[in-house]
């Protein structure tokens, strides 16, 4: 089926299959394990940093085998768009029943503050519609007196 059949799986089960008696023999004492251990970890250490040179000697080939036109062919792995996530808005979140009290009291003052200041605002300008009206009439008043009537 899968993976069983690919050149990578083969090469493991046929390292595993000799590896499985070594196991068994360094199982047998507690000197036996810790020598195989240690022998195994060299191992690990050699064939890792020739993996690493045998990557970079791969990857060198690639870039002289790449085409010469001038154009890259390297291409770069940007981090993903961000989308919105699924469920309830940032602003639609569920809040405890204490916390949506004292919001809500808190704009109920906000709400009757705002509406003091526009009451005083009309106020205030209907004092000085008013006074202006008053000052226009004198003004009026005193034009008439001062220019001669025909």
């Amino acid at each position: 089926g899968g993976m069983e059949d690919t050149p990578v799986a083969k090469r493991f089960d046929r390292l595993c299959e000799s590896f499985y008696p070594i196991a068994e023999i360094g199982a047998m004492s507690d000197a036996s394990c810790n020598s195989l251990t240690e022998k195994l970890h060299a191992l690990k250490i050699d064939y890792s940093s020739n993996s690493i040179s045998e990557n970079d000697k791969n990857q060198v080939g690639t870039q002289e085998d790449a085409p010469s036109n001038g154009k890259t062919t390297s291409k770069t792995i940007l981090s993903p768009i961000p989308v919105r996530c699924v469920g309830r808005p940032p602003s639609l979140r569920k809040e405890s029943k204490v916390d949506k009290l004292i919001r809500q009291a808190n704009e109920k003052k906000k709400k009757a503050e705002q509406r003091d200041k526009k009451k005083q605002n009309r106020r205030k300008r209907k004092l000085n519609k008013g006074t202006r009206k008053r000052q226009n009439r004198r003004r009026r008043k005193m034009n008439r007196r001062l220019t001669p009537q025909i």
